[in-house]
């Protein structure tokens, strides 16, 4: 019986989801879509505030599309 390691499945099945949503997110539909012009960012702008001038760490950015503001 193959003994079920999590961790190794969860990192597989993350970078599965990862490389998908890549691909969506940058070939796909590489000028924006619904969900992310019209929610996701102005939400998360909204959120974030003014960071001009100030350093911003973003974690598990994905895309590095947050970067770019």
């Amino acid at each position: 019986m193959k003994k079920f390691n999590l961790k190794k499945e969860a990192r597989t099945t993350y970078n599965k989801i990862a490389r998908n949503y890549h691909e969506f997110r940058t070939k796909k539909h590489p000028s924006g879509w619904f969900y992310n012009e019209f929610l996701e960012m102005p939400t998360t702008l909204k959120l974030l505030g003014d960071v001009k001038g100030k350093k911003v760490l973003d974690l598990g950015c994905g895309t590095e599309f947050m970067p770019k503001f």
